[in-house]
C-alpha cells in the first residue's frame, strides 16, 4: 500500500473489506480441462503461475525471465525464438500498391 499513489492508496483503504479467495475458487478446475493425472498437475502449475504473476507490488512479480522458466511455461519456451533476430521493418507500400486480384495471388 505505501507504494501506491496517495489519492489511489486513499481510495483502496475507503474500499468495503471482503474476505479474500483463495485461486482454487477464483480458477475452478474446468478453466483447466484435465484429461489425466498430468493434466490435474499442469492446473496446480497454472494456479502457481498466476498467482506469482498477479501480484500488485512489482518488486515482489515474478519477472519474465523467471515465468518463462515456469513449470507450466517451460514446455512452450523455446531459447531459439527468444534469441532470434528481430523481424524485418515492415514495408506498408506493398499493401498500398495496386494490383489486379491474378497480380496478388
Amino acid at each position: 500500500m505505501k507504494k501506491l499513489q496517495p489519492t489511489v492508496r486513499n481510495y483502496v483503504e475507503n474500499r468495503p473489506k471482503y474476505p479474500g479467495l483463495g485461486f482454487e475458487t477464483l480458477f475452478p478446475d474446468w478453466v483447466f480441462p484435465a484429461d489425466s493425472e498430468r493434466d490435474k498437475l499442469k492446473v496446480s502449475q497454472a494456479r502457481d503461475l498466476l498467482s506469482k504473476m498477479l501480484v500488485i507490488d512489482p518488486d515482489k512479480r515474478i519477472s519474465v525471465d523467471d515465468a518463462l522458466q515456469h513449470p507450466y511455461i517451460a514446455v512452450w519456451y523455446d531459447p531459439s525464438e527468444v534469441e532470434a533476430p528481430p523481424p524485418q521493418i515492415y514495408d506498408k507500400q506493398l499493401e498500398e500498391r495496386e494490383h489486379s486480384i491474378e497480380e496478388w495471388k
